[in-house]
């Protein structure tokens, strides 16, 4: 009896002591599975019809393609064989024809940005070539056409930040080149510049805003002689040598 209390003992001392059962309070969390945030991308479901709008990216322009624009708009006003009988929306549109035929087909343009074009390029150049007359008429002795270039550049600044136009430095000099000895654009500008004068003085006597005149009325290129007025200028021209422009080569 004595023997089997001991060996009970000894087997109760072996055993691990004991613990209570832990709590539902004390159990760790459980490490829990997030959901990956959704992509901050929107995509659109083509079979949805919920179609994103589209936006074509702004094409800017060389001025290599100034220069093609600059040329086709002259070669418009100046050849008699299209007539002088369009109206204003059939020449731009015909600039545009022009201009396009030697453009690659992803950097065309239509016929009111060749518009738009050519008033903004034409005026700029042509407060260039005003600065470039200028230089020629103030400095005489010892200059050359490089002197007279650098010294409009100065004026083109200096002469024309009275009058409220904010300009940088001229950077159409290629245009330029192309057009300063063409009798056709010169006498187009030095028109235009009478037409803005009586247009002005006109507007101040009427007291109207001399600031807000339209541009697309004084702009127009010049347009091409009569057809009758053509053909004899085309028969002189056979007894002579046709020389191309300088626009024309572009």
């Amino acid at each position: 009896m004595c023997l089997e209390i001991f060996i009970l003992l000894e087997d109760l001392l072996t055993l691990p002591p004991f613990k209570p059962p832990r709590s539902m309070e004390d159990s760790p969390p459980e490490k829990q599975i997030s959901t990956p945030p959704a992509s901050m991308e929107n995509y659109v479901n083509v079979d949805s019809g919920d179609e994103l709008p589209r936006t074509k990216k702004r094409i800017l322009w060389t001025q290599e393609e100034d220069v093609r624009m600059m040329s086709s708009c002259l070669h418009n006003s100046t050849d008699p064989s299209i007539g002088a009988d369009r109206k204003n929306e059939q020449y731009w549109n015909d600039v545009a024809d022009t201009y396009n035929e030697t453009t690659p087909s992803h950097r065309r343009r239509n016929a009111k940005q060749a518009k738009d074009r050519f008033h903004k390029v034409n005026r700029l150049t042509d407060l260039f070539h005003s600065a470039w007359v200028k230089a020629r008429r103030i400095f005489t002795s010892g200059y050359n056409d490089q002197m007279w270039i650098e010294k409009a550049h100065v004026f083109y600044i200096e002469d024309n930040k009275d009058k409220g136009q904010k300009l940088g430095p001229f950077v159409l000099m290629d245009v330029w080149y192309a057009v300063r000895n063409e009798a056709k654009w010169i006498t187009h500008n030095i028109g235009l510049k009478e037409a803005r004068k009586k247009k002005s003085s006109d507007k101040e006597k009427e007291g109207e805003d001399v600031d807000h005149m339209d541009v697309d009325e004084l702009e127009d290129p010049p347009r091409p002689m009569g057809q009758k007025r053509a053909k004899k200028a085309a028969l002189e021209k056979n007894s002579k040598r046709n020389i191309t422009p300088a626009f024309l080569s572009y």
